[in-house]
């Protein structure tokens, strides 16, 4: 025999229709105003491929950043609503008194959800449709991107929807589920930035690390790009988060109505969690403003402030002072890591690894080097950087004063990465005074592949390149442009301006970079005769179907400059 129960209820669901349908209709409404409203202000008397190029993007954008702006809100708001008795507990156990399970009641919540949510998008599905048929702009948009603007806007709907859902079942305060809501999109991705800066602040010679791909993929920080797409995994994630709030639904203590975290085994993470997340913020924040690392009250002070305001959330009194044992722990936690910092108990700091351990090691942004990444994989080479990595990481003067520049006269960077055989990776970054280490600088500088990779045009031939561009900045405003194309001339100018790549000194490089570039050397190549490698020092652009090195010319480019004297100024 077959069951009559049914999981949907019409008398709930037209509930929350009838209570909540206003939401649904101030979304349509602004939705159209920034799709259906926008295509229609389009000129149609401009260029025909830039038009349809025009639609498709702003349709790939959801629409633009209004739009964007909606599904980062409503679907939120619609999600609080339908749950919004949950925060009551007068509502709750109304609610829970009637003849429904708790199933029920979650499934009835998510159907009118759906369709509150449903209602904008279809709308203005339609209203696009219509305008493709009967309006003049309408033939520069397709059928299969209205409708996939339409799949990826359910989907991004869908999924922060469900994720509002989820939190909504841990908290029975309704400003805390908005809250939450939005603070665990950004959650994972700010902890990985926070502890980076944390680390870059406290720790001697650390490397930042780039968040890993998954922590740029949650819903909000993945609308800051221009152009999105939803994927199966948006729709995936969406329904294991209302599986999982379901079960937190039949788990829920109804009685904690109306505190702000209702499941006690969550309390303590919520606890401590804005007990460190507000000491680190505190800290960095002071180490920001001052430009140079604080001392550790700093910490400890924030530690107390934020162990207090979430006692006070959770209890719900100004009256704390009995729980000062948790704070007593927390302060400790803190004086721990942070005496493993100071006394370097992982050997962080002073690891500096064998070149016979070292495979390749890569170099980033040497001032004045136009290569903004140089690999070595001599042995010979490999030397050279892990002398100057070691004198750095045994200076304790630099350690000390590590967050400032303070005191010194040519401040800058030294960025390290080394690929060890064992296929592990290790990277460090220093800040140092070049006045301190000027043999040091000058070993560096004075390698072959750093001038030959830095300078990638010194690896060409004459038969490599179409033409040079010299041009000529006077005084007097009225600059000069020369275009060579005569082969000899070329493999000439080319011939000497090696010589001048691999004959200046480091310090000449790096004062290049204040000086003002009288001259300036464009050689344009077609790009199957170019790198990967290929940097541009200039906003001079050639056509699409040359690549350019661009170079600018100091005093110190002697043989290069004599050369353009002769045979350019004065042939002229």
């Amino acid at each position: 025999m077959k069951s009559k129960t049914s999981f949907f209820n019409k008398g709930l669901f037209f509930s929350n229709i009838k209570r909540y349908g206003w939401v649904s209709c101030v979304w349509a409404a602004l939705l159209f105003l920034a799709v259906p409203m926008s295509m229609l202000t389009y000129e149609t008397n401009i260029n025909a491929y830039q038009l349809e190029d025009y639609m498709n993007f702003f349709m790939f954008r959801f629409g633009g950043i209004l739009s964007n702006l909606m599904l980062c809100g409503f679907p939120v708001l619609v999600g609080v609503l339908v749950f919004r008795y949950l925060h009551s507990p007068r509502s709750a156990t109304v609610l829970h008194g009637l003849p429904f399970s708790r199933p029920r009641l979650f499934i009835n919540g998510l159907v009118s959800g759906f369709v509150l949510m449903l209602f904008p998008l279809l709308l203005n599905t339609a209203i696009v449709l219509i305008i493709k048929l009967t309006m003049p702009v309408g033939q520069y948009l397709d059928y299969a991107t209205i409708f996939i603007w339409l799949l990826n806007s359910v989907c991004m709907a869908f999924v922060v929807f469900s994720l509002t859902v989820f939190v909504g079942m841990f908290t029975g305060n309704i400003m805390a589920h908005f809250v939450f809501t939005y603070i665990i999109h950004f959650l994972p991705l700010g902890l990985w930035m926070l502890f980076n800066e944390l680390f870059a602040a406290l720790v001697y010679g650390y490397h930042y690390i780039e968040p890993p791909g998954w922590l740029t993929k949650f819903p909000m920080v993945y609308f800051m790009r221009d152009t999105l797409d939803c994927d199966a995994a948006y729709a995936i994630a969406g329904v294991v988060l209302l599986a999982l709030a379901l079960l937190a639904y039949r788990k829920r203590p109804l009685e904690n109505a109306s505190d702000i975290v209702v499941f006690p085994v969550i309390r303590p993470i919520f606890k401590y969690g804005v007990t460190f997340c507000l000491a680190i913020t505190g800290y960095i924040y002071f180490c920001f403003i001052m430009g140079q690392t604080q001392s550790i009250v700093i910490a400890l002070v924030f530690a107390v402030i934020g162990y207090a305001i979430a006692q006070m959330l959770l209890q719900k009194t100004w009256r704390i002072w009995r729980s000062y044992k948790g704070m007593l722990v927390s302060l400790a936690v803190i004086l721990v890591f942070w005496g493993a910092i100071e006394f370097d108990v992982t050997g962080y700091e002073a690891r500096v690894p064998a070149v016979s351990d070292v495979e390749s090691v890569t170099i980033n942004g040497l001032e004045g080097i136009p290569g903004a990444e140089i690999k070595l994989t001599e042995e010979a080479d490999i030397a050279v950087i892990s002398d100057m990595h070691r004198k750095l990481s045994e200076n304790k003067q630099y350690k000390a004063s590590w967050g400032s520049t303070a005191g010194m006269e040519n401040p800058t960077y030294f960025d390290v990465t080394y690929q060890m055989k064992n296929g592990s990776q290790m990277s460090r970054m220093y800040r140092y005074d070049r006045s301190d280490y000027k043999a040091e600088t000058a070993a560096v500088y004075g390698l072959h592949e750093v001038r030959k990779q830095g300078f990638p045009i010194i690896g060409k031939t004459a038969d490599d390149i179409d033409a040079v561009e010299i041009y000529i900045h006077e005084s007097s405003g009225e600059d000069q442009n020369y275009r060579i194309t005569d082969q000899a001339q070329i493999g000439d100018l080319l011939n000497v301006f090696k010589v001048d790549v691999n004959e200046i000194s480091s310090e000449e490089l790096i004062e290049s970079l204040h000086m003002d570039m009288g001259i300036v050397l464009w050689f344009e190549m077609r790009p199957e005769k170019t790198t990967p490698l290929v940097m541009e020092q200039s906003s001079y652009q050639m056509e699409q179907s040359s690549v350019v090195y661009s170079y600018g010319l100091t005093d110190a480019y002697t043989n290069t400059l004599r050369w353009i004297d002769s045979n350019v100024l004065a042939a002229e």
